[in-house]
């Protein structure tokens, strides 16, 4: 059976960055090709702290760059799937995706 509705996905990434930027640079292009996604940008700091609009957000899914404790408790919570894509704070309910430096440098 085709879903009707395209699931929505809350993209908590800092955009005043260039590398915040390029990541969702890659997330559209990836949408693009593969398929069917509604997406929330709204602007946020990478240092921050947790948005307050965030309890409210309605998502199916959200990618992140978790910047603190506070904020990656708070997703952990979420009734959602969460992927991290900075690395930097490990949340044992929260995958994470990182860049190997060793084989960037090579």
């Amino acid at each position: 059976m085709e879903r009707l509705e395209r699931p929505t996905v809350t993209i908590l990434i800092e955009t005043s960055r260039k590398y915040g930027r390029g990541l969702c640079r890659g997330i559209s292009e990836y949408a693009q090709s593969h398929g069917g996604w509604t997406f929330v940008v709204r602007e946020w700091d990478l240092h921050g702290g947790v948005p307050n609009w965030l309890a409210e957000e309605k998502t199916d899914g959200i990618l992140c760059r978790l910047s603190n404790g506070e904020l990656a408790q708070t997703l952990a919570g979420m009734p959602c799937p969460v992927v991290d894509l900075y690395g930097q704070i490990r949340h044992p309910r929260i995958p994470f995706l990182d860049t190997d430096a060793e084989r960037v440098a090579e």
